[in-house]
């Protein structure tokens, strides 16, 4: 009898292992990995740039991440499409449309370039209104 509880007990917990390996299994072929790097024109890292990862057609809310100092980001998505939007200050904004599949791993290739210097200067003030009867230099109208 107790062999029997022990073979037993020995089932079950290998029952429970196999259950567990295969959600991971499942997991790891439903799941896909988006890295990349995000340089400057001259191939220089840009940390602190904004990625965001939308789903196409739009799904949810976007995942959003930001490049470390190495320029290096990364994120586990569905295998789907997406929009990737890359975005700093003093860069242009980048748009990618990506399709990536159940365990694969992307890795995109980010180059921005520099935001065209403005030679605009837009200046705004206001009049004051004048008063003629408590000016203090007399004026002829």
């Amino acid at each position: 009898m107790r062999f029997s509880i022990r073979i037993f007990a020995f089932l079950i917990l290998l029952v429970f292992a196999n259950l567990f390996a295969f959600r991971g299994l499942i997991a790891a072929q439903t799941g896909a990995t988006l890295t990349g790097r995000v340089t400057d024109p001259a191939g220089a890292a840009i940390a602190g740039a904004q990625i965001s990862v939308q789903s196409v057609p739009a799904a949810g809310e976007p995942k959003h991440i930001v490049s470390a100092g190495d320029g290096l980001f990364a994120l586990t998505l569905a295998a789907g499409q997406y929009r990737v939007t890359i975005s700093r200050d003093s860069f242009t904004q980048v748009v990618q449309d990506i399709t990536i599949g159940a365990g694969e791993t992307r890795e995109l290739q980010i180059h921005m370039e520099l935001e065209p210097l403005s030679s605009k200067v837009l200046v705004t003030a206001q009049t004051l209104p004048l008063d003629a009867d408590s000016s203090p230099a007399p004026i002829t109208i």
